[in-house]
């Protein structure tokens, strides 16, 4: 599981916290700079908007931003290309099996806490594939698996990388930026 970690030199700016929060909680629109001015000037745990607000604990200093498990979106039918809780395109190299479902890991995180390094609170809110009952699979938690969920957002917080290349004559070379 890759980490991804932003660190800022100082404080977010209400701004990219909106976005963040818009961003992390599948949301079409961001909450009001004036609602996030606030938390932005004097970071605190909080909820808005379906995100958790929280100190990263064992990640390291500063903060998490986390979706909500109550906000998260219901179960949906598990059909290559379909997006759940409006954030995670699912992608399939396999037949998935009939009746298979796509929910929250919910509850069942902690069967999974050796798989990664990432708090409790973060593995409750993966998607998971589900068949009567009981977990299929957690795609993202296991690199074997035939399934993934790739994080894709209506509307991304940047553009540039987020998007498809266009095509091109040229070879990309993106450890340099440019073509080749």
């Amino acid at each position: 599981f890759r980490r991804v970690l932003f660190r800022s030199p100082g404080p977010v700016s209400p701004e990219a916290l909106s976005e963040l929060i818009r961003v992390i909680g599948g949301a079409a629109f961001a909450p009001s700079v004036g609602a996030i001015a606030g938390l932005a000037a004097a970071m605190e745990p909080a909820t808005v908007a379906g995100v958790r607000v929280l100190r990263a604990g064992t990640l390291g200093r500063g903060w998490l931003l986390v979706r909500e498990q109550a906000s998260i979106g219901g179960s949906v039918a598990a059909v290559p290309g379909v997006v759940w809780d409006r954030r995670f395109l699912f992608v399939s190299e396999c037949e998935v099996p009939p009746d298979t479902i796509i929910a929250a890991l919910g509850t069942h995180a902690s069967k999974f806490r050796d798989k990664s390094p990432l708090p409790s609170v973060v593995l409750r809110t993966l998607p998971a594939l589900w068949r009567n009952g009981a977990i299929l699979s957690v795609p993202n938690l296991d690199p074997a698996s035939p399934f993934r969920f790739r994080f894709r957002p209506a509307r991304p917080v940047a553009g540039g990388p987020f998007g498809t290349l266009p095509e091109s004559p040229f070879q990309w070379n993106f450890s340099k930026g440019d073509a080749i």
